[in-house]
């Protein structure tokens, strides 16, 4: 059962979840594909057809700030706006990973909400994220249109 013991029944904590993991949104989990393996905040980048996320990173690495076509697809998270956050980050919209299966992520925030739920970018953070996947040179266009279609449906 979540965090939420007995106040909420897990039918009301299930659909608060499912209201609320949708593209836009940060969840924090474990992240097989890091090296070393370890917890990382994430942006959810689409929920259909694939369960995507976008890594987001406390710095940029060397390899990135040494390549300017890659350095342009790194998205500003400013702390002050992004409360869940404990300094500046930011956003690597170089590539997506497909390394979650949605149910189980749903699972697992219905198990434990307050750790895995962390919030939601804020509009302009995700205008920045679709502008710089739009630049990305090693994403797929067709993936490129997804995630792209899947934050425009986010936004006012």
């Amino acid at each position: 059962m979540s965090q939420f013991g007995g106040l909420f029944s897990a039918a009301f904590v299930q659909n608060l979840v499912d209201q609320q993991l949708r593209p836009g949104a940060v969840i924090y989990f474990n992240c097989p594909f890091t090296t070393p393996e370890k917890d990382k905040f994430l942006v959810v980048a689409t929920c259909e057809p694939d369960f995507l996320v976008l890594v987001i990173n406390s710095e940029i690495n060397n390899f990135i700030s040494n390549n300017p076509e890659l350095l342009a697809c790194q998205v500003d998270v400013p702390q002050i706006d992004h409360g869940f956050l404990n300094h500046d980050s930011i956003v690597d919209c170089v590539q997506t990973h497909l390394a979650f299966d949605l149910t189980e992520v749903k699972d697992q925030i219905v198990a434990n909400y307050a750790h895995h739920f962390r919030g939601r970018l804020q509009d302009y953070c995700i205008r920045n994220v679709i502008e710089a996947i739009e630049n990305s040179p090693t994403m797929e266009p067709r993936m490129i249109r997804v995630i792209k279609q899947a934050l425009e449906s986010q936004l006012p």
